[in-house]
């Protein structure tokens, strides 16, 4: 469908400055889109890590606290000592949990299940009252490879938050990188759109200036023809018309001079 040219001098100028803008708009959407984006990632990341790190140093305290229920239980063997390695056991579960529900790498994710099965594991040892000497061997062991494998989660997770970041610092010098670009094109074009536009604007009004000094001056040998826009096409036809009228109006008081001097 072939659009029209705006009608007015007026329509004229605000397709213009729409043209113009347009391209800033574009960018300025695009710019903010893209920061919004960054910020939410970098949002994410950082929270991810603050998660991550308080709850890597609450396993480590419950796996702490776990071992020495254990080992005073064996030499002990008072229920309330098996509670409450329920109840770290429960908050161990718990911690897992959390970090579970974050973006893991696989590895991370099996250490992860392993460790609170190890947990389970280290319970069921301490239910089956085995003499202290054999259950305390099992137990030292498994906490022993339990703590290695928290230090080991620990570890792989701040390795995996720093590839986030470095991911993430990455994307930020490309959208830098984009947006850069994207004015280096923009600048040009528009300054290309804005001469195109004067140009456009400033001929038809230049054609009414130069009618009007002609018909001042005194000349009225040349036609009016104004291109453009309605109105300012109307305008030139109004001109037209009044040089028809002033050429006529000469020519009869030339003939009145003419007449009288005879």
């Amino acid at each position: 469908m072939r659009i029209g040219r705006p009608r007015t001098l007026l329509g004229l100028v605000l397709v213009a400055l729409a043209l113009v803008t347009l391209p800033l708009l574009i960018a300025i959407g695009n710019a903010a889109l893209k920061l919004g984006q960054l910020a939410a990632e970098s949002e994410a990341v950082a929270g991810e890590s603050a998660t991550t790190s308080v709850e890597n140093q609450r396993v480590q305290s419950l796996l702490t606290n776990l071992e020495r229920n254990a080992r005073q239980y064996l030499v002990l063997r008072e229920e309330e000592l098996l509670a409450l390695y329920d109840s770290d056991q429960a908050a161990l579960k718990e911690s897992v949990r959390v970090l579970l529900s974050m973006p893991q790498d696989p590895a991370v994710v099996a250490q992860l299940q392993q460790l609170e099965k190890s947990a389970e594991d280290m319970r069921a040892v301490l239910a089956r009252n085995a003499p202290s000497e054999q259950a305390l061997e099992i137990v030292v062991n498994g906490f022993r490879a339990m703590n290695d494998a928290a230090r080991n989660i620990s570890q792989g997770m701040r390795m995996a938050r720093n590839m986030q970041l470095n991911a993430l610092q990455d994307s930020t010098r490309e959208a830098q990188q984009a947006l850069m670009w994207q004015s280096a094109a923009l600048i040009p074009g528009t300054i290309v759109l804005i001469l195109f536009f004067l140009v456009l604007v400033g001929r038809p009004l230049r054609q009414v200036d130069r009618a009007i000094r002609e018909l001042g001056s005194g000349d009225f040998s040349h036609s009016i023809a104004v291109t453009g826009p309605r109105d300012i096409a109307t305008l030139g036809r109004q001109l037209e018309w009044l040089r028809h009228r002033l050429k006529e109006s000469t020519e009869e008081k030339n003939k009145f001079l003419r007449h009288m001097s005879h």
